[in-house]
């Protein structure tokens, strides 16, 4: 494989590197670090408490339970692939830090891989927030199940999305049954025309709660 040529690349690294604002590294197709930038020597710095050195092979800086992946995934971004990667440590005690690795080829003028990119990037309060959001769909999702009325989502043309499973106790309907379907159809034929212009208003005014009784079909 074709070794980086610094000199003719140096100027685009430059502005690359300078106006990158995620930490970034290139490594050349022997492995070895050509370059990075500053949010990357001072994340490294701050993680691991070393330095990271130009011209050096990349896989001094790789913990030995990792190194034989991480020569996989060099292998497999060299063949021009894309890759990612996530590892969590614990920076302090009882604080796990989550990156994400991004592995790209880099290419010469001619299209030629010469390298690889590698932008690490500290996902931990996003992961910590995607966490406090699945547990508050979870905890939402139960509460709708396990009520005794019926919520239901529908789209701008009346057509169910979503029912609670409470539709059958009171209908004898299954969610099922009624998924997929237009909601009017189950409402008494007197109601129908009052629902659609109910649907429309609340259409025009989101927000907006307005309160109405219906009788709905019971599946006997």
């Amino acid at each position: 494989m074709p070794n980086l040529n610094v000199d003719h690349f140096h100027q685009k690294l430059t502005l690359l590197m300078l106006n990158t604002e995620d930490p970034l590294l290139l490594v050349d197709t022997n492995l070895n670090i050509v370059t990075f930038n500053e949010p990357f020597k001072n994340q490294y710095q701050i993680f691991f408490g070393t330095e990271v050195l130009k011209g050096t092979s990349i896989l001094n800086y790789t913990h030995p339970e990792r190194l034989e992946n991480l020569k996989k995934i060099y292998k497999e971004v060299f063949d021009g692939r894309s890759y990612e990667t996530e590892i969590e440590f614990n920076l302090l005690e009882n604080h796990v830090t989550t990156i994400l690795n991004k592995f790209k080829p880099a290419l010469d003028e001619n299209g030629i891989i010469i390298g690889a990119f590698i932008s690490s990037i500290d996902i931990t309060e996003k992961k910590r927030l995607l966490e406090i959001q699945r547990l508050s769909e979870k905890r939402f999702q139960a509460l709708i199940e396990n009520t005794n009325e019926i919520i239901s989502l529908s789209n701008l043309e009346g057509n169910v999305l979503y029912v609670s499973p409470a539709i059958e106790k009171i209908t004898g309907f299954t969610p099922k049954e009624i998924t997929d379907k237009t909601y009017f159809i189950k409402i008494h034929p007197d109601q129908v025309e009052d629902s659609k212009k109910i649907l429309g208003q609340l259409i025009k005014n989101p927000g907006v709660s307005i309160p109405r009784v219906h009788r709905l079909l019971h599946k006997e």
